[in-house]
């Protein structure tokens, strides 16, 4: 067998073993079943058309989640709508109206970048497994949070 040959084979047998993975993340990402399974499909695809791409030194999962996470903005921009994580509707479902206006407001505070980080944190998340989702490393992540919150209480004040 050539050296390119095992090497695609060593990939693919990788890849099978991280459909669990996929699923679970996808089923993270977005709600509908349906969608889910386009989006695990979409990034296998995206995932054997740039194999070589991926450096086997670094994390298998941090590099599939990365094509996960383009796949799903691409999916979502098809349909027309923002990414999941940026629509202030998913936030606002407090009690009362007042509440749901001072939460819209805070999520609008946020910076994009900063909004799916700190719902995957409010929704239970540890920021290692953040990490991994968002494909950069624990400090990062430890450093976007700090950020957001430093935000938040200057605005609060």
């Amino acid at each position: 067998m050539k050296p390119l040959e095992s090497e695609r084979t060593a990939f693919n047998s990788a890849l099978v073993k991280m459909l669990p993975y996929l699923r679970g993340l996808a089923s993270r990402l977005v709600s509908n079943p349906h969608d889910q399974e386009d989006l695990v499909q979409d990034t296998l695809a995206a995932a054997l058309q740039r194999w070589r791409s991926y450096q086997p030194e670094n994390n298998f999962a941090g590099w599939l989640t990365y094509q996960m996470r383009e796949r799903r903005t691409a999916m979502l921009r098809a349909k027309g709508g923002e990414a999941a994580s940026d629509a202030i509707e998913d936030y606002a479902a407090p009690a009362t109206q007042d509440a749901s206006v001072r939460l819209v407001d805070v999520v609008r505070a946020m910076r994009p970048q900063h909004r799916p980080i700190m719902a995957m944190l409010a929704s239970g998340y540890e920021p290692i497994e953040i990490a991994a989702i968002e494909g950069v490393s624990r400090q990062a992540i430890h450093d976007r949070i700090t950020a957001c919150r430093r935000r938040l209480r200057r605005m609060a004040a």
